[in-house]
């Protein structure tokens, strides 16, 4: 069964409300990566007594975004893994599913694609997410999977760069993939991009800048 992944910093109210709104649909094994104060993670562990089937992995400081699903990405043994953010919302049964079903086995991921430069920030037209336009290319942008609703495939994660400590925590594989003419590994869905950016949602609500605007920001380097 595919576990689900999740990085924690001093959001406890959060990543129970994932957990809550996830346990609504799935049984799935939780994996909650956290790097918060100690009040913050003994009020986070009082308040998920009542579910099941979760582990809080405790860090002694803020790890950050990418060095938590790095450690995840490693620590894990399942062929796929699920990372999910910690202000996501699951709406309804059947998201996992989708996103196995289009996953194919010699994949990294998929999820959301976006197109940033070396930076992180977005360049280019988000409506070709299908495919990487030579003209993005020459301007620097590289196709990027964002974590915040991925499944992806832990074996071929394994063999690139893992994620950084950085704003956009995907950067160092996405531009090794883009670099070695990969893009193909990253598999677009376009209801996580919906469900990332638009009212109208799917499966999820993920307000986008939930977690950035309760721990201080994005942490651009």
């Amino acid at each position: 069964m595919i576990p689900l992944l999740s990085v924690n910093y001093n959001t406890p109210d959060l990543i129970y409300n994932l957990v809550k709104s996830f346990r609504q649909f799935y049984p799935n094994d939780i994996h909650i990566i956290d790097g918060s104060n100690k009040d913050k993670r003994q009020e986070l562990i009082a308040l998920l007594q009542e579910f099941d089937n979760w582990t809080i992995h405790p860090f002694s400081g803020n790890i950050h975004h990418g060095m938590g699903m790095a450690y995840g990405f490693k620590m894990l043994s399942e062929k796929q893994i699920l990372i999910l953010d910690s202000d996501v919302t699951v709406l309804k049964y059947g998201f996992i599913e989708d996103l196995q079903e289009n996953l194919p086995d010699n994949a990294y991921g998929i999820g959301d694609c976006q197109f940033v430069d070396d930076k992180g920030y977005n360049v280019g037209s988000r409506n070709n997410a299908h495919g990487l336009k030579e003209s993005e290319m020459t301007e620097g942008g590289y196709r990027y999977l964002h974590p915040a609703i991925m499944l992806i495939n832990r074996d071929i994660v394994l063999q690139w760069p893992m994620p950084i400590n950085h704003g956009a925590p995907m950067i160092a594989p996405m531009i090794a993939i883009t670099n070695a003419g990969k893009q193909n590994l990253l598999i677009h869905r376009d209801w996580v991009y919906n469900d990332n950016r638009n009212d109208k949602k799917i499966y999820a609500s993920h307000p986008w800048m939930g977690t950035v605007i309760r721990t201080g920001g994005y942490n651009l380097t």
